[in-house]
């Protein structure tokens, strides 16, 4: 990974938390303030490596085309003798075939399985090609409306890896139709005996193969002997002293206390459950019934 990128990438960010626009950045194209100007550069470079008789040419993928100073300038681009091969699914505000304007472009539009939303730009001025990805598409909305990045790619590996895919999708002859004169589009049909190439499926392959080497790439640590790390000896704790086994504990005795008496039975009093009687009457009653 580009270190140097990401610092960029994360200065875009702090910039949108304050509500504030990226102005400048070193290996950045941050838009509304400096995405559209730079690739308009790339294409002047292109338009004059042309003029100067040198094999120029340009490979445009996006999703859609409408911003009218890059349609003019893919117009001047065109009549210098610049070769222009763009892949545009959706929208696209310019025709191509046109003569004395657009005669050395060629558009093609590939619908598929995949739904594809990548932003790869190619320059080749006889000598060199730059390769940028972004994030932002040819729309006006985008390169002067939005905040969209775009990056040149520097590594070797990759711009090999994008430049196959966009020589890929423009040999699709499955998916992908393209651009008459009077603005419809016509679907590609293989010549006789000619095979058959999805580029969707193309890359799918493709990225399939690239993971499957790095499963199989041997680890770093394989590669580059290190010394094994030692085996760290636990410290050895000094043996804890023997402790004594516990004594019984004699408890103090008691001295014996001495037996109480039972208490005395208390006395039953037997009283008479009826009152004595004292009146004639009863006196009667006693004499009868002895």
């Amino acid at each position: 990974a580009d270190l140097g990128i990401g610092e960029e990438a994360s200065n875009v960010f702090q910039n949108l938390a304050v509500q504030k626009l990226t102005e400048e950045s070193e290996k950045m194209l941050v838009a509304p303030l400096r995405f559209k100007s730079v690739l308009l550069d790339e294409m002047d470079r292109v338009i004059n490596a042309a003029r100067l008789g040198r094999p120029a040419s340009m490979i445009l993928k996006n999703n859609s085309i409408s911003d009218r100073d890059i349609i003019l300038k893919l117009e001047e681009a065109s009549c210098a003798g610049v070769r222009i091969d763009m892949i545009v699914r959706g929208i696209c505000c310019v025709r191509a075939g046109m003569p004395g304007k657009t005669e050395n472009l060629h558009i093609r539009s590939l619908v598929g399985r995949y739904l594809e939303h990548g932003r790869i730009y190619s320059f080749y001025d006889g000598v060199n090609t730059r390769i940028y990805i972004a994030s932002g598409d040819f729309l006006t909305r985008n390169t002067e409306c939005r905040v969209e990045v775009g990056v040149r790619v520097e590594d070797p590996v990759l711009k090999e890896k994008l430049d196959s895919i966009l020589r890929l999708q423009l040999s699709d002859n499955v998916n992908a139709r393209e651009m008459q004169p009077d603005g419809s589009y016509q679907k590609v049909k293989p010549a006789p005996g000619e095979p058959l190439v999805n580029s969707q499926m193309g890359m799918y392959d493709l990225l399939r193969d690239d993971w499957t080497a790095r499963d199989k790439a041997p680890a770093l640590a394989s590669i580059v002997e290190t010394p094994k790390p030692q085996p760290v000896k636990a410290l050895e704790k000094p043996a804890a002293p023997a402790k004594a086994a516990p004594q019984p504990v004699e408890l103090e005795k008691q001295p014996a206390q001495p037996e109480k008496a039972a208490p005395a039975p208390m006395p039953i009093v037997v009283t008479e459950s009826r009152p004595r009687r004292t009146g004639l009457l009863s006196r009667l009653l006693e004499h009868f019934l002895k």
